[in-house]
C-alpha cells in the first residue's frame, strides 16, 4: 500500500486531517494535495461553526485570563481564541485611529499592488527563500516554548487537558473513530514487535523481564520510615502477625505497600497499612499516585485499606481504636517486675521507643540509656546525659562531670505494671557511673507530671524552672514546641504559621518541678 492509498484510506474511515497528521503519515499540507488531487470531497470540521461568544471572550481576556485556559473553557483550539481577539482588537485599534475613506484606500493600494506580477514575484521569491523559512521557523518554536509549551507543563493545563481527553472518550462516536486508527497501528507494526506481542515463549519472556525490573525496582533495599518502624514495634510487642515492606508486601507488578497483617482476631480480611508521612503525601503528584493505589486495592485485592498519618504516632490510643475498627485488638498487658530484665540500648532503639511512647518523641545526643525488656520487648526506656547548661551543676554546688540528667522516661503504654517507672529508676541509678554524685530531673505538670514517681525513688524536690509554653490541637492532643518548630522549618513556615494552618493553639505552660537524688 503507497502512501497516497494509506491516507485516502484513513480519511474515509473517519479519521480527520489533523488526526492523520498525528499518525505521523504526512503533514496537513501533504494530506490535503493528496486528497485534493485523487477528487476527495474534504470535509470541512463537523459541519458546525461554532457560535463564539464574542463579548464573553474578550471579558475573560481582559481580566487577565490566557488564550489557553479560554479556549479550554469554549471546547475550541487556542489559535481560534487569538485570533478572534486579535480581530476584535484590530478592529477596535482601526475604528478609534483610522477613519473609514482612510480604510477604503489602504484596501485599494494593497489591491492594486497584487495586481502588479513583479511585485508577486518578489514576495514569492522572498517567501521561498529558505533563511526566510528557516527564520519563521524559529521564530514559531520561540513563541510555542514561552507560550503554550510554557503554559502546558503547569498543573492548571494538565487538569483541563485531562478533563477534555476524559470528555472526550466518554462519548462514543469519537472511540469508534478511533479504532481504524489502532486497526492500523496493528497492521503495520513491524515483524518483531508482532512475534513479540502475539504469544508464545518470546512473549511470556518479555512480560517476565519487565515484571522482573519492576520487582527489583519496587523492592530493592526498602528504607522504612520511623512511622512504619512504630509501627512494626507495636505489632510486634503485640504479638501480631505481619509482613513488613518488601517482596512480602508487593500485591501487583506495580505496588508494594508499607504493612500487611494476616487475618486474626476478629478480622474479616487481610488488612493492608499505609503509613502516610505528613509532607510526601501532600505533594499533588503523590496525592494522584495514593489515589490509584487505593482504587487498585480495593478493585482487584481481597485487603481492607487503613491509612495512618504522620500525626497520629503521637497518641498510641488513636491507632489502637482505628486497628480496633478491622477487628484487630491491642490489649493491655499486665506484667510483674520479676519478668522484667534491664540491659544497656543503643540511641536507634531508644529514639523508636521515645518516638512512640514519649511526648517530645526525641533523644539527646550521647545519652546513656537502659531499656527494661519481657520476652526481648523493649517495654520501658531511660536515658541519662550530661546537664545541658552549666549553671545546674554550679546552683548544686557540684562539678558538671558528677551532675547526670534524666533526660527521658518513657514506658508502653499497653504494659501494666505497679511501681514499674520508679523501680526502674533506682535500678538504673546503679549502672551509671561511680564518679556521677548526683541525679537531676523535672516533672512536667502541662502533661499531667506532679513527681510522684521520683518522690518514690527518694528524689527530693529542688526549686522549680521557668514558665514555657506547648501547642495544643483541636483534639486536646498535647505537641512540644520543638515537635512544632521541626516541622514548621520542614515546610519552610514560621512556627506560628505551621500552628495555625493546623489548628493549634499556643498554650503557656506552669514551671517544672526539679527533682535531686544525691548518692
Amino acid at each position: 500500500m503507497t502512501r497516497d492509498e494509506r491516507i485516502i484510506e484513513l480519511y474515509e474511515s473517519g479519521l480527520s486531517i489533523s488526526q492523520i497528521a498525528r499518525l505521523g503519515t504526512a503533514s496537513q499540507p501533504t494530506i490535503s494535495k493528496v486528497l485534493k488531487k485523487n477528487n476527495i470531497n474534504i470535509r470541512k470540521g463537523n459541519g458546525q461553526k461554532k457560535n463564539l461568544p464574542i463579548d464573553e471572550i474578550n471579558r475573560l481576556y481582559n481580566e487577565g485570563s490566557s488564550t489557553y485556559e479560554i479556549a479550554a473553557l469554549f471546547h475550541c483550539s487556542d489559535e481560534t481564541i487569538r485570533k478572534l481577539i486579535k480581530k476584535i482588537r484590530s478592529h477596535a485599534e482601526n475604528n478609534r485611529r483610522r477613519p473609514p475613506e482612510v480604510i477604503a484606500k489602504i484596501s485599494e493600494s494593497c489591491k492594486l499592488k497584487w495586481q502588479d506580477a513583479e511585485y508577486r514575484s518578489k514576495v514569492e521569491c522572498a517567501t521561498n527563500n529558505p533563511d526566510y523559512k528557516q527564520a519563521i521557523s524559529d521564530a514559531a518554536k520561540a513563541n510555542y516554548k514561552n507560550t503554550i509549551g510554557a503554559w502546558i507543563k503547569t498543573d492548571k493545563a494538565k487538569k483541563i487537558i485531562s478533563e477534555q481527553v476524559k470528555s472526550r472518550w466518554r462519548d462514543k462516536s469519537y472511540r469508534d473513530k478511533q479504532k481504524p486508527h489502532y486497526n492500523w497501528r496493528a497492521k503495520t507494526a513491524s515483524d518483531q514487535s508482532r512475534s513479540v506481542l502475539s504469544g508464545g515463549e518470546k512473549r511470556e519472556e518479555w512480560i517476565g523481564k519487565i515484571k522482573e525490573a519492576n520487582a527489583g525496582r519496587i523492592t530493592s533495599n526498602p528504607q522504612p520510615s520511623m512511622q512504619q518502624l512504630q509501627l512494626y514495634y507495636l505489632l510486634d510487642a503485640n504479638n501480631i502477625s505481619f509482613y513488613r515492606e518488601g517482596p512480602d508486601t508487593r500485591i501487583s507488578d506495580f505496588y508494594v505497600v508499607d504493612c500487611i497483617i494476616d487475618e486474626q482476631h476478629q478480622m474479616e480480611r487481610p488488612l493492608i497499612v499505609e503509613v502516610q508521612g505528613e509532607y510526601w503525601h501532600s505533594l499533588p503528584h503523590v496525592k494522584i499516585k495514593d489515589r490509584q493505589k487505593a482504587t487498585y486495592i480495593s478493585r482487584h485485592t481481597n485487603y481492607d485499606l487503613l491509612y495512618l498519618d504522620e500525626i497520629d504516632f503521637k497518641n498510641f490510643n488513636l491507632i489502637r481504636e482505628k486497628l480496633r475498627i478491622y477487628g484487630l485488638h491491642i490489649d493491655n498487658r499486665h506484667i510483674s517486675l520479676s519478668d522484667i530484665i534491664i540491659k544497656e540500648i543503643k540511641e536507634k532503639e531508644a529514639r523508636l521507643f521515645y518516638e512512640t511512647f514519649h511526648y517530645s518523641s526525641s533523644v539527646r545526643k550521647g545519652a546513656h540509656t537502659f531499656g527494661a525488656f519481657v520476652d526481648e520487648t523493649l517495654i520501658a526506656a531511660i536515658s541519662y546525659t550530661p546537664p545541658i547548661r552549666m549553671q545546674v551543676a554550679k546552683m548544686l554546688a557540684a562539678e558538671i562531670q558528677e551532675v547526670r540528667e534524666i533526660s527521658r522516661l518513657a514506658r508502653a503504654s499497653h504494659i501494666i505494671c505497679d511501681n514499674l517507672l520508679s523501680w526502674f529508676i533506682s535500678k538504673t541509678i546503679k549502672l551509671t557511673p561511680k564518679f556521677v554524685k548526683i541525679i537531676v530531673s523535672y516533672s512536667d505538670p502541662a502533661y499531667g507530671h506532679s513527681g510522684g514517681v521520683y518522690r518514690a525513688s527518694n528524689f527530693v524536690e529542688h526549686g522549680k524552672t521557668a514558665s514555657s509554653y506547648h501547642y495544643e490541637d483541636q483534639d486536646g492532643k498535647i505537641w512540644h514546641k520543638k515537635t512544632i518548630w521541626d516541622r514548621s522549618k520542614k515546610f519552610k513556615m514560621k512556627e506560628s504559621e505551621y500552628a495555625f494552618k493546623h489548628g493549634m493553639i499556643k498554650v503557656i505552660e506552669p514551671p517544672k518541678s526539679r527533682w535531686v537524688f544525691r548518692r
